[in-house]
């Protein structure tokens, strides 16, 4: 029986089955909703198992958190760059500069969402910047693989899920790990690529898309997903942010319709994690960490190993201060339970394969009255006369 038996459920799409095959016999192909699945290439696969002996070491592979820290970088352009405290940049370049190598997460000039090796902080940069669309980490295992075996330090930064799949890719091409430094998040659940391939495709109608972020710091940091700051920049210099349009798909990622089935089993989903350190917003640090709070941004920052520990001390242009775990987890609800499916997931999938975009655009992803009056100036004023805090 070959990997591709495995339950859609039960498969993050790590790809740590198709690069321990021996024969190369599997590829990862996207399925109706876009999420990626290991393929069989029978008449070369010699049923020797390693692809389900490597997806179900990956589930073993949890450390417990020794310490729990809130972070912010010293510098406040690095702030301004970056989704929260700018961790991220701290502990790349602490890396870089031992001459070792990044892999993270990157947006990419056609708007595809992939894992990319960087060794300069110059390449570094495309890896700042959340970006809530499931990665193609293609065939990076492999070239991690290769980097160590050349006695590189490696950085991978990538969800619970992808860490754990590279670790048991690697245990069973027994490669040493002792330069592997892994960081994963605090995550929601990953949206489907096609449906953010749609989405581009449909700003594009208006307006040629240079750069889509799907988090900036033009709104107050600190308040949640309505401060995002969504932002399209145009080729012809144009700037949009926080207008309807560029919420369209982060209301769709909220709504839980488009999430990979795996994601609301999720055996990552708690304090317990496959990483060295585990990074995200300290939302509530106003409240919780009110002399270290940042309007710029602050990070949370969970420490699993000695090897997470020795980055976060080694990153010299990070400040740092301990901080309980239970005050992190208050309004960090992935550290409690995966996301849940939408009751409604089924029904918005045939509705996008028989209607298209537009349709789950207007019905799920505020795109129609409502949605226009809760992004209006007006709702806002309204929202900070009710709550005393901007929208």
């Amino acid at each position: 029986m070959n990997i591709t038996k495995i339950k859609k459920e039960d498969c993050c799409g790590c790809s740590a089955c198709m690069s321990v095959c021996p024969n190369h016999s599997i590829s990862m192909v996207p399925d109706s909703e876009g999420f990626l699945y290991p393929k069989v290439d029978v008449g070369t696969c010699v049923d020797c198992m390693l692809c389900h002996k490597v997806c179900i070491e990956k589930k073993e592979k949890v450390n417990s958190t020794l310490y729990s820290f809130a972070a912010k970088n010293s510098d406040p352009e690095v702030l301004k760059k970056s989704s929260s405290g700018g961790l991220s940049h701290a502990i790349c370049r602490e890396i870089i500069e031992q001459n070792g190598v990044v892999y993270g997460v990157a947006l990419s000039s056609d708007s595809q969402v992939l894992i990319e090796r960087a060794d300069s902080i110059e390449k570094c940069e495309l890896f700042y910047g959340s970006k809530y669309v499931q990665a193609n980490p293609n065939n990076t295992l492999e070239m991690v693989k290769k980097d160590l075996i050349e006695g590189k330090k490696v950085l991978y930064i990538a969800t619970s899920c992808y860490i754990a799949g590279l670790l048991s890719y690697l245990k069973y091409k027994n490669v040493m790990i002792d330069n592997l430094y892994t960081v994963d998040l605090i995550c929601h659940g990953v949206p489907s690529p096609l449906i953010f391939s749609d989405y581009v495709r449909w700003i594009n109608e208006k307006r040629t898309v240079s750069k889509f972020y799907f988090r900036t710091k033009k709104k107050p940091w600190g308040y949640g997903s309505r401060n995002f700051g969504c932002t399209i920049k145009y080729v012809d210099g144009k700037e949009e942010v926080d207008t309807i349009r560029t919420r369209v798909f982060l209301n769709l990622f909220f709504s839980n319709n488009c999430l990979r089935p795996h994601c609301h089993h999720c055996e990552y989903a708690g304090i317990d994690k496959p990483a060295d350190l585990t990074v995200a917003d300290y939302w509530g640090c106003i409240e919780q960490e009110p002399e270290f709070y940042d309007k710029l941004g602050v990070s949370a920052v969970l420490v699993h190993t000695d090897k997470g520990l020795e980055l976060i001390r080694n990153a010299q242009e990070l400040e740092y201060k301990d901080t309980p775990i239970e005050k992190i987890k208050m309004k960090q609800g992935n550290l409690n339970h995966p996301s849940p499916i939408a009751n409604s997931r089924e029904q918005f999938w045939n509705e996008y394969m028989k209607n298209g975009f537009l349709y789950i655009a207007k019905k799920y992803g505020g795109l129609n009255i409502k949605g226009i009056i809760i992004n209006s100036k007006l709702y806002a004023t309204y929202a900070k006369l009710k709550t005393g805090r901007s929208l």
